[in-house]
């Protein structure tokens, strides 16, 4: 299985780990919040790497990656969860998008971001 990260933006940080943290609890799934810190911090440099990754994969027109780009510019939370999912559309992605199920949230599935529906926002 590969892990999948879950990009959310949410006014209260600290309540929107509370909150996915107890739903994850709900159906078994381990995840790893990140919150920025400082600037430079693991959560920064996640944001910057993945923000360069879609800028230069080319996939997607301008405004597709526009969209993604403004929502990972303004994330406040990242969510790690390992053992996600075994494909794109696995049985275990399905379990994350209910997690993330009217949140404010992202997925990258390891090849691209997807919303909660499992929908290819790069495309």
């Amino acid at each position: 299985m590969n892990n999948c990260t879950i990009y959310l933006r949410h006014d209260d940080p600290i309540e929107c780990i509370q909150e996915i943290s107890v739903r994850a609890s709900k159906v078994g799934l381990e995840i790893h919040p990140l919150v920025k810190e400082k600037p430079g911090d693991k959560f920064s440099q996640l944001i910057l790497g993945t923000h360069n990754f879609i800028q230069c994969s080319a996939r997607g027109a301008d405004e597709s990656r526009s969209r993604v780009l403004k929502h990972i510019a303004q994330t406040t939370v990242i969510v790690g969860v390992p053992r996600a999912t075994d494909s794109p559309l696995g049985s275990e992605l399905s379990v994350v998008a209910g997690v993330v199920l009217a949140m404010d949230a992202i997925i990258f599935d390891g090849t691209t971001m997807r919303d909660h529906s499992g929908a290819d926002l790069l495309t």
